[in-house]
């Protein structure tokens, strides 16, 4: 079976440096990381196309763990391509953030942000 996510990605490093403008921030720098950051995610089925929305306080780990199917309930719809992540700093955001992805409007949102990234789909 073929991930998209490669092996020991470090989605983590790459964001806050896409997130700063291509900057390293100062936390890095000092080689200091901070907790308080949640990620809602967006995974999309490669196999049926379906959206998987979920929140964590660690995407590594969790990336890892829908990688080797540690997650039962879309344990079948491997592989995935992850097609959208928000930072937030409290776990009540992401909350938040997770629960309107997963609204009506969100869903609609959501397929906006994947037609942009893969017209023809």
């Amino acid at each position: 079976m073929e991930f998209v996510f490669k092996q020991r990605y470090n989605i983590v490093e790459e964001l806050i440096f896409f997130c700063r403008g291509g900057e390293i921030p100062a936390c890095r720098q000092a080689g200091v990381y901070t907790n308080n950051m949640y990620y809602v995610y967006v995974l999309k089925s490669l196999t049926d196309k379906t959206y998987y929305k979920g929140r964590t306080n660690n995407i590594n780990r969790r990336i890892r763990e829908h990688e080797s199917g540690n997650t039962q309930s879309i344990r079948s719809k491997r592989p995935f391509k992850l097609l959208h992540v928000e930072i937030v700093n409290t776990i009540k955001k992401a909350k938040q953030m997770e629960k309107y992805f997963k609204s009506g409007y969100g869903r609609e949102i959501i397929k906006e942000i994947d037609m942009s990234y893969s017209p023809g789909w």
